[in-house]
């Protein structure tokens, strides 16, 4: 009987670190005090098997429990707030429930060897699953419409909100919002790249076009800036009309890692 409390009382150790882990990530909170709330709900799950408990008493024990798991090892101030961690507590607690569920369905039993490893998977899984949509919310909530206006020249694309992007004209003071050459050739298709690279642009066929100097990590170099119309900023939550202004030209790539052909300045948005 011994063997059988060692094992129970690991089992949930591990299991409920996964699951309060996995909940912190759901939530974007750090869990506290977890190996306390983890060793209360190990001994909380060796206990009940001792009682001849009903189903509805033993349904209300469990949501005790989980409650005072959460009251151990998260922050909140008020019901709502609570009730949302309790119920991602839950979801990810059958989530862990439900993947080991179906291997003893496939192997018909059950080792403690074959339960922590399928809960470390599913930790893993979960873990991924959870950055990858946090990730990818990050970058849909700087995503912006774009539109560009220049001498009746309109072009629609995608824009992205840098907070790296930093630059501001040393010569007129205004932010810089930095646009690809897929982007420039739309707005100046009789502009051609090596006027470009060779630095043999024709002023007048841009608005107070000049050059400056940049740095950045490993690289230094000279950017084309100019000035157009107007800039349109628009979201969910947002739209921005600016008048005047200072596009910088770059070619560095950035689209592969933005998903947008326009760097937007946090000075425009």
């Amino acid at each position: 009987m011994k063997i059988i409390i060692e094992y129970v009382i690991l089992e949930n150790l591990i299991i409920d670190y996964f699951i309060l882990k996995n909940t912190g990530g759901v939530l974007k909170e750090k869990p506290k005090l977890i190996f306390i709330s983890c060793l209360f709900g190990s001994i909380m799950a060796l206990i009940c098997p001792l009682f001849s408990l009903s189903k509805i008493i033993e349904l209300l024990y469990k949501i005790i429990v989980a409650s005072l798991i959460i009251c151990l090892s998260f922050k909140f101030k008020t019901i709502k707030k609570f009730c949302l961690i309790l119920s991602t507590f839950v979801l990810v607690t059958f989530l862990y429930g439900g993947g080991c569920y179906a291997i003893q369905c496939i192997t018909s039993k059950l080792t403690l060897l074959v339960l922590l490893v399928v809960a470390f998977v599913l930790f893993i899984f979960i873990s991924k699953l959870i950055n990858y949509y946090n990730k990818k919310k990050n970058i849909t909530d700087f995503n912006f419409d774009v539109v560009l206006i220049n001498k009746g020249k309109v072009v629609k694309d995608k824009g992205f909100l840098d907070s790296g992007n930093l630059l501001y004209d040393p010569i007129t003071s205004k932010p810089i919002v930095l646009i690809n050459f897929k982007i420039f050739e739309k707005l100046f298709q009789n502009i051609e790249l090596n006027e470009l690279l060779l630095h043999k642009i024709d002023c007048e066929k841009l608005n107070k076009a000049h050059y400056i100097k940049f740095d950045t990590v490993g690289k230094s170099g000279s950017m084309l800036v100019f000035d157009i119309d107007k800039l349109l900023v628009k979201n969910e939550n947002l739209s921005k009309i600016s008048e005047n202004v200072s596009l910088g030209l770059s070619l560095s790539g950035f689209e592969k890692s933005f998903g947008g052909n326009v760097l937007l300045h946090s000075a425009v948005v």
